[in-house]
């Protein structure tokens, strides 16, 4: 049997290269989980789409991240985790120096820092529950 059919039959079969690899080499990826105090999830959702959200669509225009994903928990465990925060860093050294970046694209677009708007709006509305890092590699 000759084995060009065969090997092009079975290159037919694998997934597309999108699909194997989902994170991108040397990009750091951050994790926080955060639960909002009872009573004021929605609150704390509208500060997420209010304050949070403009600032890091900033961010990722500036470079500063690549992107980013903010999810709210719709099913499951509310006392574990209501909302979910994944920020796309281009590499590891992008982690140092990110709230003084965050600070200075909140006042570019929301007139005032991060750092105000969170020790007024946000931290009364909820708990960190944990933040973890990941990349695609071992190695930083």
């Amino acid at each position: 049997m000759p084995r060009a059919p065969l090997l092009f039959a079975l290159a037919a079969l694998l997934p597309p290269p999108i699909l194997c690899a989902q994170s991108e080499a040397g990009h750091v990826y951050e994790v926080s989980w955060y639960r909002a105090h009872p009573g004021v999830e929605v609150e704390y959702s509208e500060i997420y789409q209010d304050y949070l959200r403009p600032t890091l669509d900033e961010m990722v225009r500036r470079g500063d991240i690549v992107s980013y994903l903010d999810l709210v928990t719709s099913v499951g465990n509310i006392d574990e985790a209501t909302h979910v925060l994944l920020i796309e860093y281009p590499d590891w050294a992008s982690l140092d120096g990110f709230r003084a970046r965050q600070d200075a694209a909140s006042s570019e677009v929301l007139g005032r820092a991060y750092s105000e708007i969170w020790a007024e709006s946000v931290a009364p509305l909820r708990l960190h529950v944990k933040t973890q890092i990941y990349s695609a590699s071992v190695e930083p």
